[in-house]
Order: C-alpha cells, then sequence, then structure tokens
C-alpha cells in the first residue's frame, strides 16, 4: 500500500478493504479475494481515520471529512466545517460523529446532506469514539484521562455532566453490541481497562 498506512475499512460484502496511507495522500483499494492492490484514489491533506457507511467512505484529512463514492473512486465531497484536528469518525447511518482533537469537540454531520448539524463539546484532546448500545457515544478524552458520554434522542445531543475517570493517556476503544462492556486502551502502560 502506500506510505504511513494510518487505518483501514472493509466494505459489508468482504470484497474490498480501504487503506487510508497518511504520507502517500491517497487510498488503497485491495481485493479481498484476489488479496492485491487494484486501485488508489487520490485525497491529499494526510488522510487518517475511516468509515464506510453504504458505498460511502468517509476520511480524515488536515482540512475537514473528505467524502469518498467507493462506486465512482473518487472524492464527491470535503466536509470543511467541522471543529479543529479532525482525528476519528464513528457513524451509526444516520450521523458521522467526528471528533476534534485540537478544538475538544465532536461535530455531528447529517448523513443525508453531509452537513454539520451540531457541534458537542467534550473534555480536552479527544482522540477516538466508539458507539454504544441506542446510539450512546463514548470519545476518549487524553487531555484529562476522561471518556465523554454523549446521548442522542429525536436529533437532539446532550452531554453527560461526569465524565469516566480512566488511566493515563487512553486510546483505543470499544463497546460491546449490548452496551455491556466498554473495552479501553491504555497506550502508556501496555494495560485494556475493562467497564
Amino acid at each position: 500500500v502506500g506510505n504511513v498506512p494510518t487505518d483501514i475499512a472493509v466494505d459489508a460484502d468482504q470484497s474490498r478493504l480501504y487503506v487510508s496511507n497518511r504520507e502517500s495522500g491517497n487510498i488503497s483499494i485491495i481485493d479481498l479475494n484476489q488479496r492485491k492492490l487494484i486501485e488508489e484514489i487520490h485525497v491529499g491533506n494526510t488522510p487518517g481515520r475511516l468509515e464506510l457507511v453504504d458505498n460511502e467512505l468517509y476520511c480524515t484529512t488536515e482540512v475537514g471529512v473528505a467524502v469518498i463514492d467507493t462506486r465512482l473512486k473518487q472524492v464527491t465531497k470535503m466536509i470543511r466545517n467541522v471543529g479543529l484536528g479532525p482525528i476519528d469518525l464513528v457513524s451509526d447511518g444516520k450521523y458521522l460523529y467526528v471528533v476534534n482533537n485540537l478544538s475538544g469537540d465532536v461535530s455531528v454531520v447529517g448523513i443525508s446532506k453531509k452537513t454539520v448539524v451540531k457541534t458537542v463539546k467534550v473534555g480536552p484532546l479527544p482522540v477516538r469514539a466508539a458507539i454504544g448500545q441506542d446510539g450512546i457515544l463514548f470519545v476518549v478524552n487524553q487531555g484529562d484521562s476522561t471518556v465523554s458520554i454523549i446521548y442522542q434522542l429525536d436529533g437532539q445531543f446532550s452531554v453527560a455532566e461526569e465524565t469516566l475517570s480512566v488511566g493515563f493517556n487512553p486510546l483505543g476503544i470499544a463497546v460491546l453490541p449490548d452496551g455491556s462492556k466498554l473495552y479501553l486502551v491504555l497506550q502508556e502502560d501496555s494495560v485494556i481497562e475493562v467497564f
């Protein structure tokens, strides 16, 4: 693939693997049946984290979020009015949640119109997010070693007053589909915390 591969996404029928290459400024498309590179999509602007929603691939860049049509194999839109330093994104199929590291917030993008519908303040230096049961969003804040919890009900978004205190330098996060457990990677301590 390209230089400094950063993230991957797999399509629904598991035939294509998409790899963002930060320093090459592109996304490699791998045919999983043949196990070979079949095409590259130019993105520019240091592509980072990926999220695939139906036939659209969303990719963080230093200037916003690139929207890529996987059938056309090209960038069709750049969502630029997200916060500063977009570093991660996740989707529930209706909304795309963009974690903005430098502005300490989450931009909520409506999938249908590809526009920011809400900006939600979280803790300092947020880095990752995961969606749990009932659309609850968990956001990892490296700046104060906490996890912010965002609730969504009928298009209204609110942040829980209390955050979840976690160990030093949290990074990766995953939630079980039923919401019963939350897993958090503490990269400095080589530890996974379970909540």
